[in-house]
């Protein structure tokens, strides 16, 4: 157990160390992506101040401003969270699927690289956004077991997307493989997934305490961190991935 964390770790930390550049430039356009969005499909300035006058930004209760809106501003709001779900799950989509291509074409050249990532992120990154978005919804419930309930589910599909993207065994095969690997390597999953939410959770903290640019650059400087804190656990899973499957053959 010991030696198995020990090349999982190691491993992960030379690969991030030597590729950080790479995975920036991953991290940044799946940030690029999500901004985009956002402002593309965003609110205009007319319905903002429809939003402004229920008080929103005021420092009072949710359910107060919750019971004080009428039914425009309600659209607006429901408007602004379909837009912040859909930029989100577009955007991690593309992340996951660009680092997993990224370590599949380790030994290519640089533009070979990054033709051979681009080109099967655009193909299959659409695949993953029903699981991420089960997991996004999953979260944003305010109910303490069904946060205990994404963790289990972040667990059991640790190594989804790369099996579904790389082996070809199907969306059943390859949720039994994922809960397989995450059983039998519990002591790697469970910590790995912790510290993404743990990560997650005090960035977000940072940056709403200090709003230090616009509202666009704010979020794109987040989602880069983000980012590259998401790249570093992928990595790891696809190391812990690559490790089970060495040993079953």
């Amino acid at each position: 157990m010991l030696c198995s964390i020990y090349i999982v770790m190691y491993d992960v930390y030379q690969f991030f160390k030597k590729n950080i550049i790479n995975i920036f430039v991953l991290s940044v356009l799946s940030a690029i992506i999500n901004i985009l969005l956002q402002y593309m499909l965003n609110i205009n300035k007319t319905d903002l101040s429809i939003l402004y006058q229920a008080h929103a930004f005021k420092k009072i209760g949710s359910h107060v401003i919750q019971y004080r809106l009428n039914a425009n501003q309600k659209k607006i709001i429901f408007y602004m969270k379909r837009v912040k779900v859909t930029c989100l799950l577009v955007s991690a989509a593309f992340l996951y699927t660009s680092i997993i291509y990224f370590l599949k074409s380790i030994y290519l050249t640089v533009y070979q690289k990054y033709y051979y990532v681009l080109k099967k992120t655009c193909q299959f990154f659409f695949l993953l956004i029903p699981i991420i978005g089960l997991e996004y919804l999953l979260i944003e419930l305010n109910i303490s077991y069904f946060f205990i309930l994404k963790i289990l589910f972040s667990m059991l599909l640790a190594t989804f997307p790369m099996i579904l993207l790389l082996d070809n065994n199907g969306i059943l095969g390859a949720l039994r493989s994922s809960a397989r690997i995450a059983w039998d390597n519990i002591y790697i999953v469970f910590p790995a997934i912790i510290l993404r939410f743990i990560f997650k959770f005090f960035v977000t903290i940072l940056f709403k305490f200090c709003f230090m640019f616009s509202v666009y650059t704010n979020i794109f400087v987040l989602n880069v961190i983000l980012n590259l804190g998401l790249s570093y656990i992928i990595i790891c899973l696809f190391r812990l991935y690559l490790l089970q499957k060495k040993s079953v053959v």
